[in-house]
């Protein structure tokens, strides 16, 4: 799997040849992280892809609810075999998602994921 590089403000790279680029188990996790922060309704395409963030991080949903909604993304996400360990730490409309999943590529992968004024 090789993708475009995302930058800081998620935006692609561009300019640098093949550093653009990422490609196994990076692509992947950028693809989760992608898939992760988009919300559901958002896209004019698919309207039912995506996560119910306004829901879930507002006073109705809960740290379950949460992870099981990420659980099933990154399940569903290209490349990922397996979920072995997901969690959250929920401040607000902010999270930080820690997940270990096993790829395509490599077993045991671990990464965060940053989901800010949802």
């Amino acid at each position: 799997m090789i993708i475009r590089a995302l930058n800081n403000l998620k935006d692609w790279t561009f300019g640098n040849g093949v550093q653009s680029y990422l490609n196994n188990d990076k692509a992947i996790a950028q693809n989760i992280e992608t898939r992760v922060n988009f919300f559901l309704n958002d896209c004019f395409f698919d309207m039912t892809s995506g996560i119910d963030w306004f829901r879930l991080l507002g006073t109705n949903g809960t740290k379950e609810e949460i992870i099981l909604s990420v659980r099933a993304v990154i399940l569903q996400s290209y490349g990922v075999v397996k979920v072995n360990k997901i969690d959250a730490t929920v401040d607000g409309r902010d999270m930080i998602i820690q997940y270990d999943i096993d790829t395509i590529f490599t077993s045991n992968f671990a990464e965060n994921i940053e989901v800010v004024n949802a």
